[in-house]
């Protein structure tokens, strides 16, 4: 009952267009994904809601700006503690909803599994809603 995006948009009936880029670490193809991302985010139209699906937080800088919003995980809030320290060094997005310099957002989920030993410490686990309501012209 699902479509799975891999490096592919879907439009949906409100208009709204939702992109999903497959992960690295699953494909191996690092720079290829960089570049395949850029290539999907740049035929969206401007003046369209983009919301783009990436499992890690990261956002190249060719491709900041060229979506509205970005779901993300991939960090568990760190997972176990002290181990929420040392994700910091390596995705310094946080978990949560920050802005980036070119206006885009990026929502980074807790999420709610694990990876490696099935616990988590000082490390809560979220579902996350997100209602987008269209911005009334001023």
């Amino acid at each position: 009952g699902f479509t799975l995006l891999r490096n592919q948009s879907v439009k949906l009936p409100n208009g709204i267009i939702i992109s999903g880029v497959d992960d690295q670490a699953v494909f191996g193809m690092g720079s290829n994904l960089i570049n395949a991302e850029r290539e999907l985010l740049a035929i969206v139209p401007k003046e369209t809601y983009h919301i783009l699906l990436k499992h890690r937080p990261e956002i190249p800088t060719a491709s900041n700006g060229l979506f509205d919003l970005q779901l993300s995980g991939h960090l568990h809030n760190g997972q176990i503690f002290p181990f929420n320290f040392m994700v910091k060094l390596k995705y310094p997005i946080p978990c949560g909803t920050t802005r980036t310099g070119s206006g885009s957002l990026i929502h980074v989920s807790r999420g709610t599994g694990t990876w490696g030993p099935p616990m988590r410490l000082f490390a809560s686990p979220e579902v996350t809603v997100i209602d987008i309501v269209r911005a009334e012209p001023h």
